[in-house]
C-alpha cells in the first residue's frame, strides 16, 4: 500500500467520523434530554449510548486486580488496590459520563497509564470512579461536580499523609468537569490537572468564571487540551447546552465592564485537533494527545499563550 493510498484511507475515515457526528448529536440530545425511563424502549436507550460512545469502547486494556481506585460510586466512599504511598508522584485519572457503558473507568485508567509509560511517564496512575451511569444528562452533570467536591476532600487528606508527593489529576468529559469542581474545594493544591474533552462551558474557565477561583488558586498548571473533532463536546454539547464545550474550543472569554477577558495565570488552553479525531481518543496508546500531556509536566506552570495549533477558526 502506497502512503497516498494510506493518506486516502485516513481522509475517508476521518471524513466518516465527522458525517456520523450529527447522527450522534442528536442520538444523544433525544436520550439526554427524556432520560433512560422515558426512553421508547431498552433498544432505543441502548442503540443510542452506542451512538454516543464512539470510540470509547476500542481496545482498552483490562486493568489488573490490584489496580488502584477511589470509588466514590458507591454508598460511600472507598479505595481499593495497591493504593501507592511515598511515591515522588501519582497521577489520578477521573473518567466521564456513562462509565458501566463505555469500557470501565478503571480500564480507561489502565489506557491513560499504558499511553502515558510509552511515552516516558511511569508514576501510579489512580482511577477514580464516580456515579456517571445515568442518560440524564443534567443529573448526569450534577454527579460529575459532587464527585469533584468529594474527592477534593479525600484528596487533601491523602496529600497531608504523603506531602512531598507531586499530585496530577486528569479528567475526561465530565470527569473534566469533575476536575474542575475538585479545584474548587480543594483546600490544598495539585502540581497539574489536564482536562481532556471537558464537558463545561468555555465561560466557565475564564477568572471570574464558574471554576476561576479554584484554577487560580488550587493547581500551579491546569492545561485544558481541546479538539474541534470532538464530536461530543462539540455538537452533542452544543445541541443540549447551545454552546460548544470548552473541550472542542477552549476558554472564551468575552470581557465586559467589569471583565477583563482573561483566564488565570494558572491556565492555558492547548488545541490538539489534529491528534484527536474522536470524543475518546485523548487518552488512548496508539492515537490521542498524552504525547502532548507529558510536554506539559516538566514546564513548571501554564502558559496562557500555549495552543499549539495555529487553525483556527479564520
Amino acid at each position: 500500500m502506497t502512503d497516498e493510498t494510506t493518506h486516502q484511507d485516513e481522509q475517508d475515515r476521518d471524513s466518516g467520523l465527522n458525517r456520523r457526528s450529527v447522527l450522534k448529536a442528536t442520538s444523544v440530545a433525544a436520550v439526554g434530554t427524556v432520560g433512560l425511563g422515558a426512553a421508547s424502549g431498552t433498544a432505543t436507550a441502548e442503540a443510542a449510548e452506542a451512538e454516543f460512545l464512539g470510540n470509547c469502547l476500542a481496545d482498552l486494556p483490562q486493568a489488573p486486580d490490584d489496580a488502584p481506585i477511589v470509588d466514590l460510586a458507591g454508598d460511600g466512599l472507598e479505595t481499593r488496590g495497591a493504593m501507592p504511598s511515598g511515591d515522588d508522584e501519582v497521577l489520578f485519572y477521573i473518567h466521564g459520563w456513562l462509565e458501566d457503558a463505555s469500557g470501565g473507568g478503571e480500564n480507561q485508567g489502565q489506557a491513560l497509564a499504558d499511553a502515558l509509560a510509552a511515552n516516558g511517564y511511569g508514576a501510579p496512575v489512580v482511577s477514580v470512579l464516580w456515579d456517571s451511569n445515568t442518560l440524564d444528562w443534567w443529573g448526569g452533570k450534577d454527579a460529575a461536580e459532587a464527585a469533584g467536591a468529594e474527592f477534593a476532600g479525600w484528596l487533601d487528606g491523602y496529600m497531608a499523609d504523603n506531602p512531598d508527593t507531586r499530585v496530577r489529576v486528569v479528567g475526561h468529559s465530565l470527569g473534566g468537569r469533575a476536575a474542575y469542581a475538585m479545584l474548587d474545594a480543594l483546600d490544598g493544591s495539585v502540581t497539574s490537572v489536564s482536562a481532556i474533552g471537558a464537558a463545561n462551558d468555555p465561560e466557565t474557565v475564564c477568572a471570574d468564571g464558574r471554576f476561576g477561583d479554584g484554577i487560580a488558586g488550587s493547581a500551579d498548571a491546569v492545561y485544558n487540551f481541546h479538539s474541534k473533532n470532538d464530536d461530543i463536546v462539540c455538537s452533542a454539547y452544543k445541541l443540549l447546552e447551545m454552546t460548544e464545550g470548552v473541550g472542542c474550543v477552549g476558554a472564551e472569554c468575552d470581557g465586559g465592564w467589569f471583565d477583563d477577558g482573561s483566564t488565570p495565570d494558572t491556565y492555558a488552553d492547548v488545541e490538539v485537533t489534529d491528534a484527536v479525531l474522536n470524543h475518546c481518543d485523548y487518552f488512548r496508546p496508539d492515537r490521542g494527545c498524552v504525547p502532548q500531556i507529558v510536554d506539559r509536566f516538566d514546564d513548571g506552570g501554564a502558559d496562557a499563550e500555549s495552543d499549539d495549533e495555529d487553525d483556527g477558526w479564520w
